[in-house]
């Protein structure tokens, strides 16, 4: 028999409205941005993945989506740990090394205070080089699980990132960082004035080099131009150009081999350059 209307609406299932609900998820998200919960909540994301995956793991085909899905999420983990690390302790940790060099001797006395400083020095090295080789690690899982392309024929894909790997890159980065480090605050201890110029040069020059890469982070359809993902991709280059002050950071896949060489090329000379200035500074105040 035909459904009375009042039957049609006791079923009837309540639906947000598309606006309203999107209004509801905008005023989520930026609750958890001001509670700084977002990290915390892609970890849970994570192992929800993980464990979707743990359960269909005699069905290949859900295993692989749900592992794809658990990747992306550990790259965005990543990503966001390289961000908070270097826009955290990569100023903090040069703004120690500046007062230590400002004081001189003062400072290097061998008591509590001086070993407090030591270990925030080593703590905040560490934690540079922990985000970058994590981040390395993701991009190359990544990289093999989540290519749109596809890998090229006739190219062997690289292999995945081993935990031995991962320890030896994350002394590669640490030594890599800490003369990087040191070099920037001796700089600052001797030119205050220039190491600002200096550095907001450096950092605008990587930025400009960045664009040119035409990264696609923020980008949802590479075949229609939208403002707003246009915007927010800029302001994710000028993130990473900042990061580059102390180090280079694959951003894009493709060959890397001369943005290397051309990168620490310049890299190394400012850090000899500002190392002989501090030396030579330093002599003449002490004569």
């Amino acid at each position: 028999p035909p459904q009375k209307p009042e039957e049609k609406v006791k079923r009837k299932t309540f639906r947000l409205s598309s606006t309203t609900a999107n209004i509801f998820t905008w005023v989520i998200r930026i609750v958890i941005l001001v509670l700084q919960l977002d990290l915390c909540l892609k970890y849970i994301r994570g192992l929800y993945y993980t464990w979707k995956g743990f359960q269909k793991r005699h069905n290949p085909k859900w295993k692989r989506f749900y592992l794809t899905k658990q990747i992306l999420i550990d790259a965005d983990i990543a990503l966001l740990r390289v961000f908070d690390c270097f826009m955290d302790s990569g100023s903090q940790v040069i703004l120690q090394l500046y007062i230590m060099l400002r004081l001189g001797s003062t400072s290097m006395k061998f008591d509590t205070l001086f070993a407090k400083q030591c270990l925030s020095i080593i703590s905040s090295l560490g934690s540079l080089a922990y985000a970058l080789s994590g981040y390395s690690r993701c991009w190359r899982h990544m990289q093999l699980t989540h290519s749109p392309q596809g890998w090229p024929k006739g190219k062997s894909p690289p292999q995945l990132v081993s935990w031995w790997s991962t320890i030896i890159q994350w002394f590669w980065y640490l030594f890599l960082i800490t003369p990087r480090v040191l070099a920037l605050a001796m700089f600052a201890a001797t030119f205050r004035s220039w190491f600002w110029i200096i550095l907001v040069g450096h950092w605008f020059g990587m930025l400009f080099w960045i664009l040119r890469f035409r990264t696609i982070f923020c980008i949802s359809d590479q075949t229609k131009y939208n403002p707003r993902e246009a915007i927010f991709e800029k302001c994710y280059n000028l993130v990473c150009s900042y990061i580059f002050i102390f180090c280079y950071m694959n951003l894009r896949k493709g060959d890397t081999r001369l943005h290397y060489i051309g990168f620490y090329t310049i890299y190394y000379i400012e850090n000899v350059s500002f190392s002989i200035i501090y030396a030579i500074h330093s002599a003449e105040t002490n004569s």
